[in-house]
């Protein structure tokens, strides 16, 4: 069995519905295309598909921003590796360490790892 998407650009082929929904989530079939299941009659639009509707979809545009906590996080991060590197006493093995770990944090930080995972709608 297999799925036909049909959008104003032209017609896609996806043989599990599972495609249509990573592609619906990423932006490649959006709501107005309409999907054809083989066996079935006529067309239905992505956004009246029940499981399609449940997915959401990732919000398109520019992008994620940072908030105000991990700008904040990656300056006091930074100037604290400069300040350890360049002004502290320590051994040089302590310094390098201390610096990679402020790197880690920071990339971290970026990533958005330090963050609660998102959770799914409805639970």
């Amino acid at each position: 069995m297999g799925y036909r998407v049909r959008s104003p650009d032209g017609e896609l082929r996806f043989d599990h519905f599972a495609d249509i929904v990573a592609a619906y989530r990423h932006g490649l079939v959006s709501p107005t295309d309409e999907i054809f299941e083989d066996g079935r009659e006529g067309w239905m639009a992505a956004e009246k598909h029940a499981l399609l509707r449940a997915t959401g979809r990732r919000p398109q545009g520019r992008g994620q921003r940072l908030g105000i906590f991990p700008i904040m996080a990656i300056c006091v991060l930074g100037a604290g590796s400069i300040g350890i590197w360049h002004h502290s006493d320590w051994p040089i093995y302590v310094r390098a360490a201390a610096v990679i770990g402020m790197v880690i944090a920071m990339a971290l930080t970026l990533t958005g790892s330090f963050h609660a995972p998102a959770r799914r709608p409805g639970r």
